[in-house]
């Protein structure tokens, strides 16, 4: 949502803020506690780019936890992929200082001379606290990237060295299994830490990690956690929703908003100031050039203004054609008016559209109700490819076989294909999103780069699963941004990979699972990496989500196979064109989202032979 300059606001239920308060005085609110709004809203009102920080050269890969210091006026933030922590200036979003792994790798115990902390400490950098009670600040490290462990979780607390800045200064190694994904310090008790829907006390001085506290009502999984006063912990959580619990009876209560409406796609921690909430943006699917990935969202708290509009876009950037539903969140409106910004509109309530040609648009809504009017806009961009449409059908045995898609052309020959003859071994194929090559998959969850004109090979992949002697890998997708991917087994598990230098995936939510049955058959992403399609070997298609995306829709006009005719492989397309289920003859079956996918011409077909294992067609498509 960038180069919006409209705020964004967030409608709230209009229910009151009470809460039994552990300490202090009833009906008399302790300095610093929210306020009482009847109707609370959040107001977007400026973000902090990390992509570079502001006068500083240095990029965040991958924002965990993050503090505020009121004497400074700094945001503290945790680099969990690159493994440093940030000085941010709160004011002008300039980076202050950096911390590196370095400093944190040679920090000592404490009170003790020895061992130092290590890498494998300095690593996977989670939550951060600051406690002004004592004037420390915290970092946590823990759980990293489903490795196999020990983990060597660790707390490490800095102090002010001479020249007043924050220093490592020591560390306690916290219990095997410790993960303190959020952090925050509730008032007069102390620092807490949490993941899942548990939270726990801690002790820095002693290293004691207190007994689990269950809360209620805040979802799958807590994000982020801070306390603005004794009565009331504010929560993130997995659903990107921001919510208060009660710290008297640790259950969510009072109002819960959406992060999503702020342009936030993952809520991964938040650090509050007043009626000021800082978010900070976790989610690894942004693509590498927006300015919003890894992004601070600053807003205001307060009263709901009698008139809103509101919507969230599926998507803001992709390859034309860009598919877009505008889902609609405003508040008081009975009547809408919409200008997508290429001489079209629509007067629905959440219209989906299709931008088809390449372009820079701004989508603008207008909404009127008993208030009057309020308007709001979004940039949309949808992206150039290179141009080629169509793609390839792998067969049992590695190779490639082209087909053009609607008007386009034949694509050209894949180069250094893998190929296993006489040997039905070849289960997956994916594409890169620049059209450049692609990698082919084994049974054994082997990957096989190939190459498309020219270019160089692709890199080689890391930390994806291998079933040596199993034929267990059933199909892959690439990530939108080329740093990764998934691939899925017999029984419907999705594990990530990464491509080069670049981070695993998100983790995906809402695939279907086939305990011990060799059902599932093919993987595909859609091209804004937001979700995908599990299809079965009967040609069912399952939708997943990515990260804290919800699944998408269902298409329409999927294809049906039988135990004679199994489905093998699925490819969605681009700007919600649908896209194609192949079967094991080779026969390519179109099914329809927001239209229907172009046909297919010079597709290869092994007539009552089932051969052909899976499909993948080019971004342009």
């Amino acid at each position: 949502m960038s180069g919006i300059r409209n705020r964004f606001v967030i409608a709230l239920a209009a229910v009151s803020l009470a809460a039994v308060g552990i300490v202090g005085n009833a009906g008399s609110p302790p300095a610093g506690a929210l306020s009482n709004p009847v109707a609370p809203w959040l107001t977007l009102d400026r973000t902090i780019g990390s992509q570079p920080w502001a006068g500083g050269g240095i990029s965040a890969f991958d924002i965990e936890g993050i503090a505020y210091l009121p004497l400074e006026n700094q945001i503290v933030v945790a680099d969990d992929s690159s493994d440093r922590i940030y000085f941010v200036d709160h004011a002008t979003g300039a980076l202050v200082r950096t911390i590196p792994q370095s400093a944190f790798s040679g920090a000592l115990p404490l009170g003790a001379a020895s061992p130092t902390a290590g890498i494998g400490r300095a690593d996977a950098f989670r939550a951060v606290i600051y406690d002004p009670s004592a004037d420390s600040l915290y970092v946590f490290s823990g759980n990293c990237c489903g490795a196999v462990g020990p983990y060597q979780p660790t707390a490490f607390r800095l102090k002010r060295d001479a020249s007043n800045a924050f220093q490592v200064e020591s560390y306690q190694p916290l219990p095997e299994g410790t993960d303190a994904v959020a952090g925050g310090v509730l008032p007069g008790h102390g620092l807490y830490i949490g993941r899942g829907t548990r939270i726990r006390h801690y002790a820095y001085q002693s290293n004691v990690v207190g007994a689990d506290i269950q809360l209620t009502g805040t979802g799958t999984s807590i994000l982020g956690m801070s306390f603005p006063d004794p009565s009331t912990m504010v929560v993130t959580n997995s659903a990107n929703q921001i919510m208060t619990v009660s710290t008297a009876t640790w259950t969510a209560s009072g109002w819960t908003l959406d992060a999503g409406a702020l342009g936030v796609l993952q809520a991964r921690s938040l650090a509050i100031i007043g009626d000021e909430f800082i978010v900070a943006d976790g989610s690894d699917t942004r693509p590498a050039n927006d300015p919003l990935k890894y992004a601070l969202f600053i807003a205001h708290f307060g009263e709901a203004p009698p008139l809103a509009a509101l919507v969230s876009p599926t998507a803001t950037t992709g390859p034309a054609p860009l598919g877009v539903w505008f889902i609609n969140h405003s508040i008081g409106a009975t009547a809408y008016s919409w200008d997508f910004g290429d001489t079209t509109g629509s007067t629905d309530a959440s219209p989906a559209h299709i931008y088809d040609t390449p372009g820079v648009y701004v989508a603008r809504l207008r909404v009127t109700g008993p208030a009057g009017a309020a308007r709001t806009a979004i940039r949309i961009t949808a992206a150039p490819t290179n141009g080629r449409t169509g793609g390839y059908t792998l067969d049992g045995f590695g190779g490639l076989h082209e087909f053009a898609a609607g008007t386009g052309a034949i694509p050209p020959r894949a180069r250094n294909v893998s190929a296993w003859p006489g040997w039905d071994i070849a289960r997956g194929v994916a594409l890169r999103y620049d059209g450049t090559g692609g990698y082919t998959l084994d049974g054994f969850g082997g990957l096989h780069p190939f190459g498309i004109g020219t270019a160089t090979l692709p890199p080689v992949t890391h930390d994806g699963p291998y079933w040596p002697g199993w034929d267990a890998a059933r199909g892959l997708a690439l990530t939108p941004n080329n740093q990764g991917g998934y691939i899925v087994d017999l029984s419907g598990g999705i594990h990530r990979f990464r491509i080069g230098s670049g981070a695993l995936p998100p983790r995906v939510n809402g695939s279907p699972y086939w305990s011990g049955v060799d059902y599932a058959r093919g993987i595909s992403l859609l091209p804004d990496g937001t979700g995908g399609y599990v299809v079965d070997r009967l040609g069912g298609l399952h939708p997943f989500g990515v990260g804290s995306h919800a699944p998408p829709a269902m298409p329409t006009g999927v294809w049906v196979g039988n135990d004679r005719r199994p489905a093998q492989g699925v490819a969605a397309l681009a700007g919600g064109a649908g896209g194609y289920v192949v079967e094991g003859t080779g026969v390519i079956h179109r099914f329809t989202g927001v239209k229907q996918a172009p046909a297919v011409t010079g597709a290869a077909s092994w007539p009552n032979w089932d051969i052909a294992r899976d499909i993948a067609v080019f971004a342009a498509t």
